[in-house]
């Protein structure tokens, strides 16, 4: 999908990218899916002495164990070599340990970092060459928990494109190929893992454990294989009781009030000294002039009789003025609902039915060559589940006003999401800047339209003009009122790019033009009246027939006011358009799309 402000070649010359990747553009698109840069550890390598060294090596042959390590936040209990264990324990809402802002939401979420061929002086009989091959195993990974999957994607993303380039294997299967890495003392980005607690039959979180299995080899055949443990505990910050694993508690979870959000004692800030007003110096008295004596009174004349003063008249009295009104008090505002944290749900890479569209992040089209008696097929994420988001979407919620119910949202700065295109022999990698583009609304106790619809003629004639999105094509009609409806503008910025993602404030982004468009948790639909049609057959199907591409999504999940901060399992959705997308060959053709985002947890 060309985003560029370049104008193209008459539309029936028109290319853009293989239709793969104009897939997991939308995908990602449609996608309202950590504040802030994760907190570094004290070193970037594993070459210091203990106790300085933080880097974990996470399995029980020390022969083998610097060839991968792990270089984990927070620290961790050490062994009687003052050496990191390979468990790492957080308190939820622990700002030393719990990237996730939120310290109630039930999920931890930790930094680490993959750090390979270390020369460890901890280590004396590891001598490390170098890695060609990663394995990650998810100790009993649940392909259908979408908290596995994001996991394990963020591990692949780092070993593939954020700097490691080895081979990736899976189940003695090769599933990404590279090559071997034999830098000395190298160390991955920041790698973001979650665990997601669960509640109990008394409605509070209970203790959960993430295990991380790594298998790194060697080209001459050594096999190092870690195992690291993550558990994330409730916290009993905030109930006025001191804990062993507490400082303070001063019955809250507030920042800034002289116990943090963790309940760790916070330093009181230094107060600025007072400088001390410079005395101004009293100026030297000038000596007084001895008085000339003054001369003896002239005697004043007697004074001419004053007439006698004419009487003015009375006064007449002011009216008293009628007293105001007091003004009529309108109604105070409603509960602020604050910031909710949430991530992407990875989708399903296979065909789905629309009886499953709440399973994941999905997208589903009419004017995909695969049926001539629907007018198209219907398809899930084709980038094999394998996206993810830079950090949690942080969407904050303001007071709701209690005469209509609204309450304004809007997300906090930008993420980049980050999308590998769906082709067997592709390895580039769609990268998405998305950011609120202006407040949107959620509607707290009902009755506002969010249903969205987009149409557009596509005829030969008036071929619509690049970026091939236009906002007057989007509009709002009747239908699902019901609580919790809400719609948030946004603005997306593309980037394809062969290595990793640039970060949202990178300079890159700079010069690329938006797409704004909205995202909606009601029904969305596209419509294109007039589709230009492939000539010939594509692949093995033939090409659609019909009068128009329509798609249309209904609402799964509305959003919750009472729970905002807390809430799981929603969605957003947005209609789009593939307008003259190339197909391979001379076909070319138009597809009307209707792409979903499923937030995690």
């Amino acid at each position: 999908m060309n985003l560029s402000t370049t104008p193209p070649p008459p539309r029936l010359g028109r290319r853009h990218r293989a239709l793969g990747a104009v897939f997991a553009g939308l995908i990602v698109a449609a996608m309202a899916a950590v504040v802030g840069t994760p907190r570094s550890a004290a070193a970037l390598d594993c070459t210091a002495l203990a106790p300085l060294n933080e880097c974990i090596p996470g399995g029980a042959n020390s022969r083998l164990d610097c060839m991968a390590e792990w270089l984990t936040l927070p620290e961790t209990a050490r062994n009687y070599k003052r050496v990191p264990k390979p468990v790492i324990k957080c308190y939820e809402g622990d700002p030393n340990c719990d990237e996730d802002p939120d310290p109630d939401n039930g999920l931890c979420t930790f930094s680490t970092r993959i750090c390979i061929n270390n020369k460890d002086p901890r280590l004396p009989s590891c001598v490390p060459s170098d890695v060609s091959t990663f394995e990650f195993n998810l100790g009993g990974l649940n392909i259908d928990d979408p908290v596995d999957q994001v996991n394990k994607g963020n591990l692949e993303w780092e070993v593939r494109y954020g700097g490691l380039g080895s081979y990736v294997v899976q189940d003695q299967q090769l599933v990404f190929a590279d090559g071997v890495n034999a830098t000395p003392n190298l160390c991955s980005g920041t790698i973001q893992l979650f665990v997601l607690m669960t509640l109990g039959p008394d409605g509070t979180y209970q203790k959960a454990r993430r295990r991380f299995r790594v298998r790194a080899a060697a080209a001459d055949g050594r096999v190092d294989v870690d195992t690291f443990t993550y558990d994330c505990l409730p916290s009993r910050c905030g109930d006025d009781r001191l804990q062993n694993n507490e400082q303070c508690d001063d019955g809250n979870r507030i920042n800034g009030d002289g116990c943090d959000q963790g309940c760790y004692n916070e330093p009181s800030p230094t107060p600025s000294p007072v400088p001390t007003p410079t005395p101004t110096p009293t100026a030297t008295p000038v000596p007084t002039e001895t008085p000339i004596p003054t001369e003896t009174p002239i005697p004043t004349e007697t004074p001419i009789p004053t007439e006698t003063p004419i009487p003015t008249e009375t006064p007449i009295p002011t009216e008293t003025p009628e007293p105001t009104a007091s003004p009529t008090p309108g109604p105070s505002p409603g509960p602020t609902l604050g910031v909710w944290s949430f991530g992407v749900s990875t989708g399903n890479s296979g065909p789905c039915s629309s009886s499953t569209l709440s399973d994941s992040s999905q997208i589903h089209a009419s004017g995909v060559p695969g049926s001539n008696t629907t007018g198209g097929g219907s398809v899930c994420s084709l980038t094999r589940g394998n996206f993810s988001a830079s950090a949690n979407f942080q969407l904050q919620g303001g007071s709701i006003n209690p005469a209509d119910g609204k309450a304004p949202i809007q997300f906090l700065g930008a993420r980049v999401v980050r999308v590998q295109q769906p082709t067997a022999s592709g390895n580039d990698w769609l990268c998405l800047r998305i950011e609120s583009n202006g407040p949107g609304f959620v509607d707290c106790d009902g009755g506002t339209n969010t249903r969205l619809s987009a149409q557009v003629n596509s005829n030969l004639a008036a071929a619509p003009s690049p970026p091939q999105w236009d906002p007057l094509w989007l509009s709002t009609v009747a239908g699902d009122t019901t609580a919790g409806q809400a719609q948030i503008p946004v603005s997306v910025k593309l980037q394809q790019l062969t290595t990793a993602c640039p970060d949202p404030a990178d300079a890159s982004w700079t010069s690329i033009d938006p797409i704004n468009t909205i995202f909606t948790t009601g029904q969305a639909q596209a419509q294109i009246t007039n589709p230009l049609r492939c000539p010939n057959a594509v692949g093995f199907f033939s090409c659609p027939e019909g009068s128009s591409y329509t798609k249309t999504v209904a609402n799964t999940a509305s959003l919750n006011c009472a729970t905002w901060t807390t809430q799981t399992s929603k969605t957003f959705q947005a209609p789009l358009f593939f307008l003259d997308n190339d197909f391979g060959g001379p076909n070319v053709g138009d597809m009307a799309l209707v792409a979903r985002l499923r937030t995690l947890p």
